[in-house]
């Protein structure tokens, strides 16, 4: 798992080019590896508590858990941005650049092997 998250961690990071400016980029770095490491702390609930509360509670909590995501989808960024094409020929440009973009191949592979 260390060795997936080496390329997985920088990979997500990169991303963040893209959706934060440069003002905002370390915060966000922080507050994704606090998502992360909380996630990892909360991991999945343990045979006990699926016992003492039942199974819908525990699918209850998961899905209340989306709904910050869920708000961040809709903060109205995504609305102020134009409309981009993500027809067949966009996803063939996407898998090209994926497939011979620098190390991007072998995270991908590396995370597709994994996952």
């Amino acid at each position: 798992m260390v060795v997936v998250n080496a390329f997985d961690i920088p990979a997500r990071q990169a991303f963040h080019r893209r959706d934060v400016n440069s003002d905002d980029m370390l915060n966000a770095i922080a507050l994704n590896s606090s998502m992360v490491n909380g996630a990892r702390i909360l991991d999945r609930p343990s045979p006990r508590t699926v016992a003492a509360i039942g199974e819908g509670w525990c699918f209850f909590a998961n899905g209340v858990s989306y709904i910050a995501v869920i708000a961040g989808c809709y903060d109205g960024r995504a609305a102020r941005q134009p409309r981009r094409s993500f027809g067949l020929e966009a996803s063939w440009r996407a898998f090209r650049f994926v497939t011979k973009t620098g190390p991007i191949p072998r995270a991908s592979h590396l995370l597709g092997v994994v996952s």
